[in-house]
């Protein structure tokens, strides 16, 4: 049976060599050295950096409020179409008590992320030996994506928690099944079913472990399936209300009615190899692949597959898994099947990082179990030498993750984005609470300014129109929070056709706040005369 308490961790021991330790202080240890790489980088990130963690904010706030489900940063106030309610509603409740203080909201990350490391070597270690699961353990601690997050209010953090915990509770269930434990499959249900409501690609999960169930122990589907009907009823219910269907919000839905109707195409995968990015799924395991190191030392081609190499070699790993198949490996199989879909969908846009980052530790996992596999069929040496080879290959890949977490620290994402208080303290200070603000990047400006957007871009071509029609009090010119590390240069489109006609007609738009440091100016909207 699947013994979770503190005193099966300690009754264990991870030896190497002379070195005898109890996974219970490793693991101490590895949370301690996590959360100090948390702290360090905590404040690397800004608060509205990655537009979605705004967008959370803005829906608990709206959640706290009373005003229901909607972005509350908009004018009109719309309801929400695409994020399911998970996140938000955990935050809710910080956000009602400790209003504005976005401090909490990400702590509430970094713990959720902690709680991660227990859960993951829980998972792993009826599959793996004491030291070569505290090896994935290591690797994933100091992965510097996994880190980043937890010091933003995004969902990763909680989803992986949740995803975590809900594989954990049904190996446990597994093992004790004999025991006919109905009221734990029905927890294992709940904690999926949460999972979906985070992130949507939550639907794997919980896939997985109904496909799993038909196939194992067809005996629980029954009760599975009512708790399952029963829980679904209130999010169908929401989503129905919205506009959407079933699990699927009205934009989600859209979406899942166009890959349908579109299947033939999605298949035929050699059409659509330059969409998957090899950079960004072999950088979140080792962390080198696609830095300036890696471009100077070596041609682009043999950079392409190394990466290539390593992604090939997690996935032989996968595969020689199977021969202990668990409803975790069909989890990851159906994450990634989505996870292609949506990549072509999306016509490889920057979303396959955080697509990726919620399957770090398994893709570790694969990693670990390839290494040990050619040791083990190549090497005929100890045991405890083979232990010292796959521990140096973990203590490199580990240095690596330390020395990019050590870059990120002196370089921080904050430094190379735009400065989002600029401009926006100003018109919190200075404006009317009412105040409409035309901006570049709405939700977060809104979380500094305090006052609702509008969102400027190369969509609107007659300004002065545009201007009357939304009711325009203020014009916020900024850098664009998509253009990273480009020293605060303007868009395109406020570069060349926004701010120009700010500026000749003077008598229309005045000039009221400008930071040159930042490139920030705010023009207030006047009166239009006879």
């Amino acid at each position: 049976m699947l013994d979770i308490s503190q005193a099966a961790l300690k009754q264990q021991t991870v030896n190497l060599g002379q070195i005898k330790v109890t996974p219970y202080k490793v693991l101490i240890l590895l949370i301690t050295i996590s959360a100090a790489l948390c702290l360090l980088r905590f404040n690397a990130i800004p608060v509205g950096a990655y537009f979605d963690d705004a967008h959370y904010i803005i829906l608990s706030e709206s959640l706290a409020a009373g005003t229901g489900y909607r972005l509350i940063n908009s004018p009109s106030a719309p309801i929400e179409e695409a994020f399911p309610p998970g996140w938000p509603i955990l935050l809710t409740p910080f956000a009602t008590l400790f209003p504005e203080n976005y401090t909490v909201l990400k702590l509430l990350s970094l713990i959720f992320w902690l709680g991660c490391i227990p859960l993951m070597y829980l998972l792993f270690r009826a599959r793996l030996q004491p030291i070569h699961t505290i090896a994935v353990v290591a690797l994933a601690v100091v992965n510097s994506s996994l880190i980043g997050m937890s010091g933003t209010v995004m969902s990763e953090p909680a989803y992986l928690f949740l995803s975590l915990s809900t594989l954990v509770l049904f190996d446990l269930w597994q093992q004790g099944e004999r025991y006919n434990r109905v009221w734990l499959l029905i927890l294992i249900v709940l904690a999926a079913f949460y999972t979906l409501m985070i992130r949507t690609i939550g639907i794997t999960l919980l896939g997985a472990l109904l496909l799993y169930l038909i196939f194992k122990y067809r005996r629980f589907i029954l009760p599975t399936a009512g708790v399952l009907l029963l829980v679904l009823v209130p999010l169908t219910w929401f989503n129905y209300r919205n506009g959407g269907a079933l699990v699927f919000s009205p934009l989600y839905y859209e979406h899942v009615r166009y890959v349908l109707s579109n299947m033939i195409e999605f298949v035929q995968f050699w059409k659509y190899a330059s969409y998957f990015s090899v950079d960004v799924a072999s950088n979140a395991l080792i962390p080198v692949f696609g830095s300036n190191f890696i471009s100077k030392a070596l041609t682009p081609n043999v950079s392409y597959w190394l990466g290539v190499s390593l992604l090939a070699f997690t996935a032989f790993g996968y595969f020689i898994s199977l021969h202990r198949f668990k409803v975790m490996d069909l989890y990851v199989a159906l994450y990634f099947i989505i996870f292609y879909i949506w990549v072509i969908y999306t016509a490889g846009t920057d979303h396959q990082t955080r697509l990726i980052i919620p399957m770090i530790p398994f893709l570790y996992f694969y990693l670990l179990q390839a290494a040990l596999w050619c040791v083990n069929s190549f090497l005929a040496s100890s045991t405890t030498y083979k232990s010292v080879l796959v521990v140096a290959f973990v203590i490199m890949i580990m240095m690596i993750s330390l020395v990019l977490n050590y870059r990120e620290v002196r370089l921080p994402v904050y430094d190379r984005v735009t400065y989002l208080p600029a401009g926006n303290q100003w018109l919190r200070e200075n404006t009317s609470s009412d105040a409409i603000v035309l901006s570049p990047n709405g939700m977060p400006n809104y979380l500094y300014s305090r006052r609702r957007t509008e969102i400027s871009g190369p969509g609107i071509i007659d300004i002065q129109q545009y201007v009357e029609d939304k009711d325009i009090d203020y014009i916020l010119i900024q850098p664009h929070l998509y253009e990273w590390d480009t020293g605060n240069q303007l868009d395109e489109y406020t570069s060349s056709t926004l701010l120009p006609y700010l500026v000749n007609h003077p008598t229309n738009f005045k000039q009221v706040y400008e930071d040159l440091n930042h490139n920030v100016k705010v023009f207030q909207v006047m009166p239009l005369t006879d």
